[in-house]
């Protein structure tokens, strides 16, 4: 939840950050249309695509916070070797695995 949170804000952050950037730097030599590449059907300066731009970044930030924490947590569990009971009593019997686990007699 934290994470989906966290990456939406930051991804709409940025992306008022960026219209901002075309409004109040109108006059410099760069391309503002950035957000066209990461944002299908956002054109710049319309209210529509201001709001369209804003939902497809808590959008994108959910999808990113859904992909990546599972990937986390998947990695995680394998391993403290909570993914398959076997791959957990193999590693026990690892001595260095004893003692990163705290289980070891020292």
């Amino acid at each position: 939840m934290t994470l989906g949170l966290a990456l939406s804000l930051f991804l709409a952050l940025s992306c008022l950050l960026c219209i901002a950037g075309c409004k109040l730097l109108a006059n410099l030599p760069l391309q503002h249309s950035a957000l066209a590449i990461f944002l299908p059907g956002f054109r710049l300066l319309t209210w529509r695509s201001f709001w369209m731009g804003l939902a497809q970044s808590v959008g994108w930030g959910w999808y990113g916070a859904l992909l990546f924490g599972t990937i986390y947590n998947i990695r995680l569990s394998r391993r403290r070797g909570d993914w398959f009971p076997e791959a957990a009593a193999f590693s026990l019997r690892c001595g260095q695995c004893r003692r990163w686990a705290g289980t070891a007699a020292d």
